[in-house]
């Protein structure tokens, strides 16, 4: 026999939290913004062993009142909190921080010649990760070193004002002219 309260009122069984709900409980913490101005954009798994994932993410501070725009945190300001909080973060979260700002030139010598620059590629197919019960469909990202000096071209620098001798073509981009 049921009591009304027993049949009507089952227990739920505890769901656990995953690792990316507990990063983006923590660094919401940190940051001391509420939930929905934290944004993790994009879980990739880099390498199966050991392994090694990247995880991006992007916060906004609070609106300064109707209408004011939106205030996203600078990365140098959330690689700063990550990493003056790394321990808490993983004791926290169960990971292991390896690297705080995804930097590919840190194989330089092995890649590079000379000066090296992070790019980072947005790729139109998502990234997807399934565990089981859940799933996170993200952005798919790649940083990859590129062997160039980094510095913009100013307006005076260009392919109109550069005359090529001998028959050859100029080649502008957004950060060189060859």
């Amino acid at each position: 026999m049921f009591s009304n309260n027993s049949f009507f009122h089952q227990e739920q069984p505890s769901r656990v939290r995953s690792k990316t709900e507990k990063l983006h409980e923590k660094l919401v913490k940190l940051l001391n913004i509420e939930r929905d101005y934290l944004e993790i954009f994009s879980v990739q798994l880099r390498q199966q062993r050991p392994p090694i994932t990247d995880i991006r993410f992007s916060a906004r501070s609070p609106s300064r009142g109707r209408g004011s725009a939106k205030t996203y945190f600078k990365p140098a300001i959330l690689n700063g909190l990550v990493l003056q909080h790394r321990k808490e973060i993983e004791d926290y979260v169960g990971i292991n921080i390896t690297m705080i700002g995804i930097n590919e030139c840190l194989v330089e010598n092995e890649v590079c010649q000379g000066s090296c620059s992070n790019v980072m590629h947005v790729k139109t197919q998502p990234y997807l990760v399934n565990a089981n019960s859940t799933a996170l469909v993200g952005v798919r990202v790649e940083n990859q070193p590129e062997c160039a000096c980094n510095a913009r071209i100013t307006r005076q620098e260009s392919c109109r004002n550069n005359t090529c001798l001998n028959g050859g073509k100029c080649f502008e981009n957004e950060k060189s002219i060859s």
